[in-house]
This record gives C-alpha cells, sequence and structure tokens, in this order.
C-alpha cells in the first residue's frame, strides 16, 4: 500500500473507525491519490494520476443491449485494452445500476412512505392510482455501462459501433 493517510488506508480495509470517518475530507483522498501516483502497482499509479488530472473514465451505454451483443463487446474491449498495455483487471468495468424510483404501497410496511391526494370524491388515495406518470415510476429500471480509460475512447467506441449499436435487420 503506498503512503497515505492512515484514515484512508483503514477505510479501503474496512476497518474504519467512526472518529477516522468524520475526519476523511477531500485533502485526505488527494494525499492517498498523490501517494498511489508514486505506486510500483501500475494499475494504481493510474488511478491515483487519473483521478488527481481529471482524466476520468468514460463509459459505453450497454443499457437494453442484448446479452450477446454485450458479451462480445467484452471480449473484444477486454482484447484491446490488453493490447494497449492495460491490465485486464483493473483497467475497465461493467456496472449495472437498478432502481424502481417509486415504490409500491405496501400497507405492513412499517414505515409509510406513500403519498395520498384527494380523489374526485374527496377520499385520501395513494398517487399512483390517480395519475399515470408516478404509476409508470413503479416500473423497475437498470442501466448498464461499460466503463474505460479515456485515451482508449475511439476504439472503444468504434467496437461498440460494431457491437452494441449495430442496426438489426
Amino acid at each position: 500500500m503506498p503512503e497515505a493517510p492512515k484514515e484512508v488506508v483503514s477505510a479501503f480495509s474496512s476497518k474504519l473507525a467512526l472518529r477516522d470517518f468524520l475526519r476523511l475530507d477531500d485533502h485526505s483522498i488527494s494525499q492517498f491519490c498523490k501517494a498511489c501516483e508514486g505506486s510500483q502497482d501500475e494499475p494504481l499509479r493510474r488511478l491515483g494520476n487519473g483521478l488527481l488530472n481529471r482524466r476520468y473514465l468514460k463509459a459505453i451505454d450497454a443499457t437494453n443491449c442484448l446479452p450477446d451483443a454485450v458479451a462480445a463487446f467484452g471480449i473484444q474491449a477486454a482484447a484491446l485494452l490488453k493490447e494497449k498495455g492495460y491490465h485486464e483487471d483493473f483497467s475497465a468495468s461493467i456496472d449495472t445500476a437498478a432502481d424502481t424510483p417509486y415504490k409500491v404501497y405496501d400497507p405492513d410496511e412499517a414505515s409509510n412512505t406513500q403519498i395520498y391526494v384527494e380523489n374526485s370524491e374527496r377520499k385520501p388515495t395513494e398517487i399512483s392510482k390517480l395519475s399515470e406518470p408516478v404509476s409508470q415510476l413503479q416500473k423497475k429500471y437498470a442501466l448498464s455501462r461499460f466503463y474505460f480509460p479515456p485515451d482508449v475512447r475511439t476504439d472503444i467506441e468504434g467496437i461498440a459501433d460494431a457491437t452494441l449499436r449495430k442496426k438489426r435487420n
């Protein structure tokens, strides 16, 4: 582990006391990134340098793409990253975030977070029963994104065009 504030090192080892957590700030993280820049570990050095110099990972949206297309994209992108000298385990990531923006009413739930409004008969009614847009928010959604280093963006975009974005006949 690079020389870094003990609170930051503890945070990454899951042994962070509350007192130390409350002392973490942007300066602690900057010091950690500076220490990472001097590391012998290439992925850690790139991470620290990228964060300090605002060379953030770029993203390709793979939401609603066919699983076979996502798999083909992932294989080709990993091969490209390896060819460009990136470590295959630390240079790219696929992230799938999912949520349901408005939770369905559950009368047995301890915390009632539903919104009630009066209907045309002046009776309290849960809002999703009266509003189509709110009702639509009950549907679960998921976003899938593939993250990669910025200097391979053009090549990754080309792979995405050939796999994820190709036109269906």
